[in-house]
């Protein structure tokens, strides 16, 4: 709300400034706050509202400005943890001889952001909005579980960076339907929070002694003050993100010294993978803050007039650092296209060993490899300068899922399911992840048959389900997954050889087939496609299938494909029949000129 001037208070109050000047004297208005030289700045608005307000005969919550300067320190009443709507506020009640004071602490979580270069517990930048009916409801809920009168309260709000007042007011209900109305209402009364930033210097002298605050206003941070039994304690946050990158690093130094580690890319190529990932965590990790104190993201100015009643500590990981030295290497840095392969080999290990669907899934692992994954996308400043914008690593995805039902009309389906076997009992990373999908359906819906996944030809994977759905109605729906060629570890390159492809009309989420003498293959895809695929008109859906179609066609001829092949791919799809199947022979797709010189 700001200051108001002497003038802005005698219009807000009904009165002429020679009458607030004669009220500040007496004491029946609290004199104007100055600046160090003794120059009057105003008044705060928020007193102000109060005044008004209780002159007009409504309801109001007390103002701290309009608090005496305490002699002896605050007494503490009582506290509680409020939540609304998926947020948390920690709220003291204080005792101070004009009244009680209550503090709200809105509470994030441990973790906000976990990305490889964030070093703190949470977003260090306030994620709550700064308005003071948005505060309406912790201080409802607050009033009421701590047995006082909101409107005998004063409240304040502690942030990150200050100090905030927040005055509940009711004030007439709006006739005007175009009024905006506040979130809460009461009576034919609504409420409004108004807010003013008190300083921290002004808020210790209204309570006799330093503002208790949270350093890290997080939940485990309240738990263990009350562990303590309301005295000041320590807290060790065990999800900071430099521990997070040690015990990786360590995890990933370790699967590098087992001959064992294996990934279908070789023993050499893996061990290199991990050990660069480890060189590249290890370089990104404040080794100084193990088992040593948050700081409290304060102003200098708040030093003197705050005090923490619980303390946040990094937990300890120096430890770490032994088991990481010997998977170091020299440097940390390296070109693009050895950090593209490494992400590969890791992604493959995350993916078939370690991860929810490898062979021995095992949760730490998978998270040290994601973070190794993470380190390898995200450059450092020399490889920034040195590499072209735009020019970074992509994550490995080795599969795109495609669920489409079954109907008559798509013949190239039905031909290439009706050919498929039932899987074996050892099963690949492909077939756990389809089992997985085995009750991804709605309510409505229900098994008629179990769920069978099968096997083609290529060793690909298919889950296939008979249900039952709204009004009866019964279909099969099938789940492949479909390869992504580049990063397969099974041998494609026979499809490379095709005589035509072939796209149902209305694909949307079903695949493409490759007809190959006589017998159709699923085609796989040079790079992840999600999104539907259609033909015969402009529009996302041909656009998607022409760039499915031009990355197989890349990964099978071992070359980018030129501008004016990509334009002609886009002509077949988008002028082809969209009701009718599109049939694309391999002579049309191997035109002089489509594709770069090797």
């Amino acid at each position: 709300m700001g200051l108001f001037s002497r003038k802005k208070v005698a219009k807000r109050l009904d009165l002429t400034p020679a009458r607030v000047s004669q009220m500040a004297t007496s004491g029946a208005l609290i004199a104007p706050i100055e600046d160090e030289d003794g120059t009057e700045r105003g008044w705060p608005g928020t007193y102000v509202e109060e005044v008004a307000a209780r002159r007009q005969g409504r309801q109001t919550s007390r103002s701290i400005y309009g608090y005496s300067t305490q002699a002896t320190p605050f007494a503490r009443v009582n506290d509680a943890v409020i939540e609304d709507r998926g947020q948390r506020a920690f709220v003291q009640l204080l005792q101070v001889d004009s009244g009680l004071v209550g503090l709200i602490t809105q509470l994030r979580s441990t973790i906000e952001r976990d990305g490889p270069y964030l070093n703190s517990i949470g977003d260090r930048v306030s994620s709550f909005s700064s308005f003071g009916t948005d505060l309406l409801p912790f201080i409802h809920e607050a009033a009421r579980v701590l047995g006082v009168d909101e409107y005998s309260v004063a409240w304040v709000r502690l942030e990150d960076l200050q100090a905030s007042e927040v005055v509940v007011i009711t004030e007439p209900i709006h006739r005007d339907p175009s009024a905006w109305y506040p979130t809460s209402a009461r009576e034919g009364q609504e409420e409004d929070g108004q807010q003013e930033p008190i300083p921290w210097s002004t808020l210790h002298a209204k309570l006799g002694a330093p503002v208790p605050v949270l350093d890290v206003p997080t939940v485990e941070a309240v738990d263990s003050w009350h562990r303590a039994g309301r005295t000041h304690s320590t807290v060790v946050v065990d999800v900071d993100d430099n521990y997070n990158r040690a015990t990786a690093a360590s995890l990933l130094a370790h699967l590098a010294s087992r001959s064992d580690t294996y990934t279908g890319s070789g023993y050499v190529t893996t061990t290199a993978a991990l050990k660069l990932a480890t060189t590249r965590l290890n370089k990104i990790i404040s080794w100084d803050a193990s088992g040593a104190d948050y700081h409290a993201y304060l102003p200098n100015t708040a030093a003197d007039h705050v005090a923490a009643i619980a303390t946040t500590q990094h937990p300890a990981f120096d430890q770490l650092r032994a088991e990481i030295t010997p998977a170091l290497l020299d440097e940390a840095t390296a070109p693009r296209a050895d950090r593209q392969e490494a992400a590969d080999v890791l992604g493959r290990l995350h993916y078939a060993v370690y991860g929810p669907y490898g062979e021995i899934p095992t949760p730490a692992l998978a998270h040290a490899l994601e973070r190794a994954l993470d380190v390898m996308i995200h450059r450092f400043n020399d490889e920034l300068i040195t590499e072209s914008y735009g020019d970074s690593v992509i994550r490995p995805v080795f599969y795109e899922l495609r669920t489409f039902e079954r109907g008559d009309w798509a013949t190239s389906w039905n031909e290439y399911l009706d050919a498929l076997e039932l899987a074996p009992h050892h099963r690949s990373p492909d077939a756990r992840l389809l089992e997985s999908k085995e009750h991804e359906h709605s309510s409505s819906e229900q098994h008629d048959q179990k769920p069978l996944t099968l096997i083609d030809s290529d060793g690909n994977y298919v889950l296939t389900q008979h249900l039952r759905g709204y009004q009866e109605r019964r279909f099969t729906r099938v789940t492949i997954a479909v390869p992504v060629a580049p990063l397969t570890d099974r041998p494609l390159d026979h499809l490379k050889e095709f005589d035509e492809l072939i796209v149902e009309s209305d694909t949307q989420d079903g695949p493409i087939m490759l007809s190959i003498n006589g017998k159709l293959h699923l085609m796989p895809f040079g790079t992840a496609h999600p999104g539907g695929f259609t033909h015969g008109y402009w529009g996302h859906g041909p656009s998607n299938l022409s760039a499915a179609i031009t990355a197989f066609l890349e990964w099978a001829n071992g070359t980018p494909m030129t501008p004016a092949g990509t334009d002609r791919i886009r002509g077949i799809v988008v002028g082809a029949d969209q009701d009718r199947q599109l049939r694309i022979s391999r002579g049309q797709l191997f035109k002089p000129g489509m594709f770069e010189a090797e």
